[in-house]
């Protein structure tokens, strides 16, 4: 044969393979558009609905923009659609496209099409991206910072241009494994390097590879590997599983545990009465054990099944309260709700919540959110079914929560100290249902989740119309 008609078939055979690869990648990530956003995902392979199955969110960078449906498949995708690797790690993967950088509402967007898959597991949501979808990563997590249970950004800390937006303190509790070229023109590594100094001084949950002697282009050794990755680890809660899917299959919200060892019996842990504490640490404090006090209703151990679960309230107290007093008075005066709920009394530093007094830097929103994830973790609780109440001070970090958290497991919320009222929202604001006229309306982004008011029309403490106290 002479050499240019073999060149000529050998062209001919690539192409041929090439469509037939691009074929099977197409008939695999099935094409959908939700909510006007275009999207491809991939179900599990041998997919059977008594299973759970993690959710891998792949997010393409730059070169993936558009709205045609396909460009938005990248090189991960490929390798995560091979037939092996399907069968070892079986998941979703949600691959969504976009024609700007990635945002809040393509976040919200993505959140609600998870919550269509059937079977999916909540608890173990990952998302990766390159360049620009690193970037997306970064940006994502820090939205919801209690959504993912793993991250993995390549080349994603932004251009020589990007102002910094990486606050490392909101996602040091997030294992993050990032990935950087050494020589990377279009997003330096340095920016990465100073994430993983931050995150070290803060003993958070990042490692990071860099590709010695590689540019931008190093999206497809994150799945696979490479002879010339060096990893650094932020600290000694790294999890320094060297292969990358073992790694991302080995993390949950709940905690890391295996593929394998993602069963219920494995988490058949009940939570009982007693005193439990969250460590915490800023400028005034550091590894400050911050108490909150659980009661469990009085519940026959024979039902104690993993079926039996219970739904929690979770009350704070007011300014200069304390916790373990505001228990046992709480009970006493509301046996019929202690009865039916598993109940939390969490303790404000220096007796006080730092939403209104600010006499530290305690974090009280992470204090709480905190509380709610590890309650969620057990066996009797029902995780999805929180309800948080607060007097006076607490009432105003109640609040807070319910305009910045995103956790799904609150829903509902009690504040204030006085008559009653249902608020619902109405697409627009929070406006009473049914009772009389004695409410207030707040504007709220806490879409499809109820808030209680309880509030005086004459209380010159806490003024019913706001204002400066009266008292």
């Amino acid at each position: 044969m002479k050499p240019l008609l073999f060149v000529c078939c050998l062209v001919v055979l690539w192409t041929e393979q090439s469509a037939n690869a691009q074929d099977r990648l197409d008939s695999l990530y099935e094409p959908q558009v939700f909510d006007g956003m275009p999207c491809r995902v991939m179900r599990p392979h041998g997919f059977d609905a008594k299973q759970s199955y993690p959710v891998i969110v792949s997010l393409h960078g730059a070169g993936g923009r558009g709205t045609g449906n396909r460009k938005q498949l990248k090189d991960w995708n490929r390798q995560l659609a091979e037939e092996d690797r399907r069968r070892e790690f079986p998941c979703y993967v949600v691959a969504p496209q976009v024609t700007e950088l990635w945002n809040s509402r393509h976040l919200t967007k993505i959140q609600s099409l998870i919550r269509t898959l059937p079977s999916a597991d909540m608890d173990r949501i990952y998302i990766m991206g390159h360049s620009m979808g690193g970037h997306g990563t970064y940006i994502f997590i820090q939205l919801d910072t209690h959504y993912f249970a793993a991250a993995a950004p390549s080349a994603g800390s932004g251009k020589r241009s990007t102002e910094e937006f990486i606050d490392a303190s909101k996602i040091r509790h997030i294992p993050i494994w990032a990935f950087h070229g050494d020589r990377d023109g279009v997003c330096p590594i340095e920016k990465d390097r100073k994430v993983l100094f931050e995150m070290t001084e803060l003993k958070g949950n990042m490692k990071l590879t860099t590709w010695e002697g590689d540019s931008h282009g190093v999206s497809g050794k994150m799945i696979l590997g490479a002879n010339n990755g060096l990893t650094e680890f932020s600290s000694d809660a790294c999890d320094k599983e060297p292969d990358f899917m073992s790694w991302l299959f080995s993390q949950s919200r709940n905690g890391s545990v295996s593929a394998q060892e993602a069963t219920p019996e494995t988490r058949a842990e009940y939570l009982t009465s007693g005193e439990y504490s969250i460590s915490q640490s800023w400028s005034q404090e550091t590894n400050y054990r911050r108490p909150y006090y659980v009661q469990v209703p009085a519940t026959d151990e024979s039902e104690l099944t993993g079926e039996t679960r219970l739904p929690v309230f979770i009350f704070l107290h007011g300014n200069g309260g304390n916790a373990k007093e505001a228990m046992g008075g709480f009970i006493r005066s509301h046996r019929q709700i202690a009865s039916r709920y598993i109940m939390v009394f969490a303790q404000g530093y220096r007796e006080s919540w730092n939403i209104v007094s600010e006499r530290s830097k305690a974090n009280d929103l992470s204090f709480v959110e905190a509380i709610v994830l590890k309650l969620a973790s057990f066996s009797n609780v029902k995780s999805n079914n929180f309800t948080i109440m607060g007097a006076s001070n607490g009432s105003a970090l109640v609040n807070q929560i319910a305009i910045e958290s995103r956790l799904p497991n609150i829903r509902s919320y009690i504040t204030g100290v006085s008559p009653l009222n249902v608020w619902q929202y109405d697409g627009t604001r929070f406006k009473a249902k049914g009772g009389d006229n004695n409410y207030r309306v707040a504007a709220n982004p806490m879409t499809g989740k109820r808030l209680l008011n309880i509030s005086g029309t004459d209380d010159r403490l806490v003024p019913y119309d706001g204002g400066l106290s009266r008292a």
